[in-house]
């Protein structure tokens, strides 16, 4: 089964090609461009890398957040119309699961967080138990202030994503001596690891219909906040 997958929740756009569970390419895009701008432009290289053509896709993969508001939506959008226009599966997943898909050998407990601004960070627990592949949610995704949610966490955490790396001192100073943290190549989301993921879920049939596929945000738009 070939798996086409995209991340666009953070500034960051990755894309990648998987065929039979296996990276066969990726590409990651990291300019100052819009997700928009650059989304169709990025598959058509990843596609040209593999030597493979968009009718070869047997199942389309997308984060759906938490994350950039603007960028889940333009990650969705795409893939939604790509899926139609073939008659193709698409199936979302959890940016955080995917970003904890990062440190599959870890003993611990894993805590991805993600920057939300407004002093907040997307967050959630996660446990490898056994010889499991992916990882299993221990508590609820949420958007909170880092403080609020260090204070409650016990026993050894890794940290990792761009929220980690922003509040590294805090987190450190309010979980002494059990607050560890990834090498800085395992902090960004890869569309690998969500490729991963979908086809898991897919197998298991886990998923929405396509038409039905939303974001998940946790919180209001800024916007939205102002209505």
């Amino acid at each position: 089964m070939i798996v086409l997958a995209s991340d666009t929740s953070t500034k960051k756009a990755h894309f990648a090609l998987l065929e039979e569970g296996t990276l066969r390419t990726e590409v990651l895009v990291n300019t100052e461009k819009k997700h928009g701008e650059t989304f169709l432009p990025a598959i058509e290289e990843l596609l040209s890398k593999a030597d493979r053509e968009i009718e070869e896709v047997d199942l389309f993969v997308t984060t759906v957040g938490p994350g950039s508001f603007t960028g889940i939506r333009v990650g969705i959008s795409a893939l939604k119309g790509l899926a139609f226009a073939l008659d193709k599966p698409l199936v979302g997943v959890s940016t955080l699961e995917t970003l904890a898909m990062n440190v599959p050998d870890s003993s611990i407990t894993v805590c991805p967080m993600l920057d939300a601004r407004r002093d907040e960070v997307y967050t959630a627990l996660y446990r490898f138990n056994g010889e499991a592949k992916y990882p299993e949610k221990t508590g609820d995704e949420r958007a909170v202030a880092p403080v609020e949610f260090l204070e409650d966490i016990k026993g050894d955490i890794v940290f990792l994503g761009d929220g980690a790396i922003r509040y590294e001192e805090l987190i450190r100073k309010t979980v002494p001596k059990r607050s560890f943290f990834v090498p800085s190549c395992q902090n960004d989301i890869r569309a690998g690891a969500a490729g991963l993921l979908g086809l898991h879920k897919f197998r298991r049939g886990d998923f929405v219909d396509a038409a039905l596929l939303k974001p998940r945000y946790l919180r209001l738009s800024y916007a939205e906040m102002k209505r």
